[in-house]
């Protein structure tokens, strides 16, 4: 809940242009009405309450943000709600704040990257992103192929999500795996909405049954089905993470219009115009 207590308001700088009386040439009046106004704000105003914000959902599996500080950057005009997530970050996982906004843009939502990584982590264990997979690449519990989720950080250079991951083979006698990278770029599409489309997967290098995908393209391609059903589910549910239509709040919802998007090694970033409309 964000409060604005007005019984210790400070009027800072106050400009004055009426009837003929300027700022500049009667100063010790404008400090008079300046004083004179802090006073009556101070004994007809208390505390007023301006916000109050529950939990953000993000995705749809369970997984929530709360708002645990508030940071003011007084010079640059800017609030930042820091938030909490029910994911397990790795160590060192958290954001810097420093209150600068893009020109223009009246919010941003930012999210370090190794969020997404919990987040597919926690997808894979809950069956939400299927991780074993039949001949034919179609989830399946009791299949041969098998998918484990190696890293995920952002680009320097591009918006774009790099990301690694393992494809296990355990049948037929074999147990082996390949280290595979994919990129997911990043962009907004034409509904405003943050896009993620997943690129070509490459084979970096592999281990017992796997060491041969690194060096066979055909046993590469013959188990596509796997890679294309993965890296799909991978990207919608990332998306789906990232993007938002709206925000409730106590008699009120603000309505989030995404202008742009920009990806940095550790953070995603999006910058959001948005208006508020009362409940019905």
């Amino acid at each position: 809940m964000l409060i604005a207590d007005y019984g210790r308001l400070r009027v800072q700088n106050l400009w004055l242009s009426a009837f003929g009386l300027e700022s500049e040439e009667h100063p010790a009046l404008v400090g008079a009405v300046a004083e004179l106004l802090e006073e009556d704000v101070n004994m007809n105003f208390g505390e007023v309450e301006l916000l109050r914000l529950g939990s953000w959902q993000i995705g749809e599996s369970g997984v929530k943000l709360l708002a645990r500080k508030l940071i003011i950057f007084p010079e640059q005009d800017v609030l930042a709600l820091a938030m909490q997530s029910n994911l397990a970050l790795p160590a060192g996982g958290g954001l810097e704040l420093d209150g600068e906004m893009p020109m223009g843009i009246p919010m941003t939502v930012s999210f370090d990257t190794a969020l997404f990584q919990s987040m597919i982590e926690r997808l894979l264990a809950s069956g939400d992103i299927a991780r074993v997979y039949d001949e034919d690449g179609k989830p399946d519990p009791e299949g041969n192929f098998g998918v484990t989720f190696d890293s995920l950080i952002g680009s320097d250079t591009q918006n774009r999500l790099l990301t690694q991951f393992k494809v296990w083979r355990f049948a037929d006698g074999y147990c082996g795996y390949a280290v595979a990278a994919m990129d997911l770029d990043v962009s907004i599409d034409e509904t405003d909405a943050v896009a993620l489309a997943a690129g070509e997967v490459s084979v970096l290098s592999g281990q017992g049954s796997g060491a041969v995908a690194a060096d066979d393209d055909e046993l590469v391609e013959q188990n596509q089905g796997v890679v294309e059903n993965f890296k799909t589910s991978v990207a919608a549910n990332l998306a789906t993470s990232i993007n938002y239509d709206a925000l409730d709040m106590e008699g009120s919802s603000v309505i989030f219009d995404t202008k742009a998007v920009d990806v940095e090694p550790d953070v995603l970033e999006t910058w959001i115009d948005f208006f508020i409309v009362a409940d019905p």
